[in-house]
């Protein structure tokens, strides 16, 4: 009988490792099917409304330059995965001007939204931060981007619902084809003490990959030690048997087994790689070294020629390439993180990849900060505002 702790982390790490695969599995899904960009649109087309005049500005909106530079080729019919809310409110109020009695000797949004038909159920949200606004163009497109950013808050709930869906859904399948199996793998732990001890032995090189690659370290393999795989090592036990109750518990439990698997997809990797991290220092955990006598430090060296020591932030020193605040997490997690790349001016890629960690540190030093890389809220505000 292996130990509750070895256990634990070992049933940690496999449900860890295994929503790893599944999300990389999902992503290269998501990313070939345009899922990202197609939710994107269903929520604009619902802001839009449902009538003919509402789909036609929806259309204009797609096809209006600043919107069609963002698709990844010039097809029609594919849409961006993200479009920034200042660009969304420039382009279509370019569109509403375009389509009023305005000139361009006199730029009349308020004529031009007054211009559209009464059926087009976006003229009412339009006239409403038109009226909230006073009147003012610039503040109504800065109105219009915000009630954008709204709209898109809920469409991320939207596809991350899907998402969850789709993780189950892979999960389960590739529980079946690989034969990864919680219940028999949880005995197997559970009754071997040295098996329970090599497969907790890897957690923590298993967090420090996915520590320091992020979001690129999607695709792994499960750890080779655990009874997973095919033929079922349960099933080779019970070869030769005549003992059908025994072979149908062992399916039942597979079954069930298959069905947590999947389950264990829906909070993701993130939550399983918090679990396993709060748990490997339980582990390690041991007597407190004894404290060093202050007297018996050496004398430190005194600074080259007679200057003192640059500057070097404490964050950056203790800050590993995977590292994120909670600042960082929270903008990951609500799906913000190409806001930030839009105010940064550098390529949209959804996570803090070494550019943005770059550009983040340059505005620092452009602002009198230190230059951590690391995003902070006092940063972020300074951002929005230069914008």
């Amino acid at each position: 009988m292996s130990s509750p702790l070895d256990f634990l982390i070992s049933m940690t790490l496999v449900f860890f490792a295994f929503s790893v695969l599944v999300s990389g599995v999902v992503e290269v899904w998501s990313a070939m099917s345009s899922k990202r960009g197609h939710f994107l649109w269903r929520g604009i087309s619902r802001i839009m409304g449902n009538t003919e005049e509402g789909k036609a500005l929806c259309h204009e909106l797609n096809k209006h330059p600043a919107i069609a530079a963002l698709r990844r080729d010039d097809k029609p019919e594919t849409v961006p995965s993200y479009i920034p809310s200042n660009v969304f409110a420039a382009a279509l109020i370019d569109i509403l001007l375009a389509r009023g009695p305005a000139t361009l000797e006199k730029l009349d949004l308020g004529g031009a939204i007054g211009h559209l038909p009464d059926e087009l159920e976006f003229k009412r949200i339009l006239l409403m931060i038109w009226r909230r606004e006073q009147g003012d163009p610039s503040r109504v497109e800065a109105g219009l981007a915000t009630y954008f950013d709204q709209c898109m808050d809920r469409v991320s709930g939207w596809y991350k619902r899907d998402v969850q869906k789709m993780s189950m859904g892979f999960g389960l399948v590739l529980a079946i084809l690989l034969n990864v199996d919680a219940v028999h793998i949880a005995s197997a732990l559970w009754q071997d003490r040295e098996l329970a001890r090599i497969v907790a032995d890897q957690g923590p090189l298993e967090a420090k990959q996915y520590a320091d690659k992020g979001t690129d370290s999607r695709v792994r393999s499960l750890p080779d030690e655990i009874p997973a795989g095919w033929p079922p090592r349960w099933a080779q036990e019970l070869r030769g048997r005549s003992d059908q109750g025994q072979f149908w518990a062992h399916m039942a439990g597979a079954t069930l087994g298959y069905l947590l698997m999947a389950l264990s997809c829906l909070i993701g990797a993130p939550v399983w790689y918090q679990l396993l991290t709060s748990l490997l220092p339980l582990r390690a955990s041991g007597p407190a070294p004894k404290r060093s006598d202050p007297k018996e430090l050496p004398p430190q060296a005194p600074p080259a020629f007679g200057l003192p020591m640059p500057y070097m932030p404490t964050a950056s020193l203790s800050r590993q390439p995977g590292d994120k605040n909670r600042l960082e997490e929270k903008l990951e997690f609500e799906e913000k993180v190409g806001e930030l790349q839009d105010l940064l001016n550098v390529r949209f890629s959804g996570i803090f990849d070494a550019e943005t960690r770059l550009a983040i540190r340059h505005a620092q030093t452009q602002r009198g900060y230190a230059p951590t890389g690391e995003l902070t809220e006092v940063l972020l505000e300074r951002l929005k505002t230069a914008s």
